[in-house]
């Protein structure tokens, strides 16, 4: 009877988990404006293009945002385009000056910008695109010659600004000596393949905070092979054992930055990331066993002293009379996810032979007396009641959910819509729109001249499309939605709607 209650206990528990869940997502999507993250355009490059010679255009933004759409109008009678990137490649045929307008946006803001774009002929060209890579060069080596000495000279492994800056001299002296438009373009070319970074900067930051162990990165043989003992149970085993033993033991923090170059015609490069794993031990550990994963060649310790093992797939440490603290810093040859430390830590398994799952369970396939689905889920289960318990808890989340679902979809709605007539008003232009020939681009340009945003119209055009409008949705009543926006539709254009997705 106790293990049917504790077992109820959990599926309850689970449910009003699920419901906070989909709450706190309610909730978010209704915070104030003041708290939408706002999008900066700081620059679009380059402003002197030549002419004649496809050149990617690159929009700069303040820092990295995610989803984000881009709408380009190089204003030389060229069609629109929208993009998922920031960088496009673009050819203007005629010498002068045009208005190149960008409009960014996602699913909460948008951003836009309009620069003079001054189009020149090939000749005029590289005088100026010689003189802004020796800039960016200069500025390029003043960074990297800032950094700390060791991450420095790694950073100089990876790029030679004296190779880079023979590259642009040879072209240079090419200029001086040209004289005709044919020679003057294939400089040109030359030179915008030379890929030179304006910057290596700090793209990412995870300030410092505790790790939590992933089950997915410990690999027992990897400790086993630094010495930690012999294995004599599974990975979960071992991943608990180890989570429970740390607790006890050790307060860990980690911090990362990642560094990267920046590129004016492309996106941003990940170079490597610094780490920082700080221990703080509770009582004294004799041993204890760091494994890195990722490719040992590439991990790079800062002390010199530490002894890294090299794993194949990870670097190993070892931790010797560990009474205090004490800080591990690395460069790491990826970015870094914070929710994904890519190291984990553990001390001689035999320091955790006191732990329950090891000792009780034997993964015998057979449940014994002194072993239950608690302890030894691999030998105990109780199928009937968590078979039972799991139709009612999904049958009673999937009404829950269906009935929050058309809550949800009726309150955002609203708040995007004040009067239902402009939803459908916007959906009936793009429906005539797309029966004209034109492009989600100019459909979209067209409405945001009329000051709708982009929130609003990629609302408006998944709903058209019969996709997802918000959370995600069980398509119960669609074929209502279905037949009510044609309807509307219908009232609004005679009989004539274009045919679009099916649901």
């Amino acid at each position: 009877m106790g293990k049917k209650i504790f077992i109820f206990a959990i599926a309850v528990l689970f449910l009003l988990t699920l419901l906070i869940n989909i709450n706190s997502i309610i909730s978010q999507t209704n915070q104030d404006n003041d708290n939408i993250e706002i999008i900066k355009i700081i620059d679009i490059s380059p402003h002197t293009p030549p002419i004649l010679i496809p050149v990617d255009f690159s929009i700069v933004l303040d820092k990295f945002y995610n989803n984000l759409t881009y709408l380009w109008d190089f204003g030389d009678g060229s069609s629109r385009a929208i993009t998922e990137t920031g960088v496009l490649i673009h050819t203007y045929q005629r010498k002068g000056v045009y208005e190149l307008k960008i409009i960014v946006y996602n699913l909460t803001n948008e951003a836009n910008k309009t620069v003079q774009i001054n189009a020149i002929a090939p000749g005029d060209y590289i005088s100026s695109i010689i003189a802004l890579y020796k800039e960016d060069l200069n500025k390029l080596d003043s960074q990297i010659n800032s950094l700390p000495e060791w991450i420095k000279e790694e950073a100089k492994k990876n790029i030679s600004i004296s190779d880079l800056n023979s590259s642009i001299i040879a072209q240079e002296e090419r200029y001086k000596n040209a004289t005709s438009d044919d020679e003057y373009t294939d400089i040109t070319k030359k030179l915008l393949e030379i890929e030179i970074p304006f910057g290596f900067l700090v793209s990412e930051e995870i300030k410092p905070t505790e790790c939590f162990l992933n089950e997915n990165q410990l690999d027992l043989e990897a400790l086993k092979e630094m010495g930690a003992g012999n294995i004599s149970g599974t990975r979960e085993d071992y991943f608990k054992a180890i989570e429970l033993w740390a607790v006890e033991n050790i307060y860990v923090l980690f911090e990362s930055k990642t560094y990267s170059y920046y590129y004016r015609d492309k996106n941003i490069e990940p170079l490597f990331s610094y780490m920082k794993i700080n221990f703080e031990p509770i009582k004294k550990i004799d041993k204890m066993y760091l494994v890195i994963n990722g490719d040992s060649g590439k991990i790079i310790l800062k002390n010199s002293t530490e002894i890294k093992k090299n794993l194949g797939n990870a670097a190993g440490i070892v931790m010797n009379n560990l009474d205090r603290e004490k800080s591990i810093e690395i460069l790491y040859p990826k970015k870094v996810n914070a929710l994904n430390c890519h190291f984990y830590f553990s001390p001689d398994f035999k320091k955790l032979e006191k732990n329950e799952t090891i000792l009780v369970c034997d993964n015998d396939g057979v449940c014994d007396r002194w072993e239950n689905y608690v302890n030894c889920r691999n030998d105990c289960k109780p199928f009937k009641i968590t078979i039972t318990l799991l139709i009612i808890l999904f049958v009673s989340a999937f009404a829950v959910y269906i009935a929050l679902q058309e809550w949800y979809k009726k309150r955002y709605e609203s708040k995007l819509f004040s009067n239902k007539n402009e939803l459908y008003n916007i959906m009936s232009f793009i429906n005539n729109s797309l029966k004209q020939g034109l492009k989600k681009s100019d459909v979209f340009y067209k409405l945001k001249e009329m000051k709708w945003n982009g929130e609003q119209l990629g609302y408006a055009w998944n709903k058209f499309h019969g996709k997802r409008t918000g959370m995600f949705e069980i398509p119960v009543f669609k074929w209502f939605e279905k037949r009510k926006i044609q309807k509307e539709l219908e009232n609004r254009n005679g009989n004539q709607v274009y045919k679009r997705n099916k649901y």
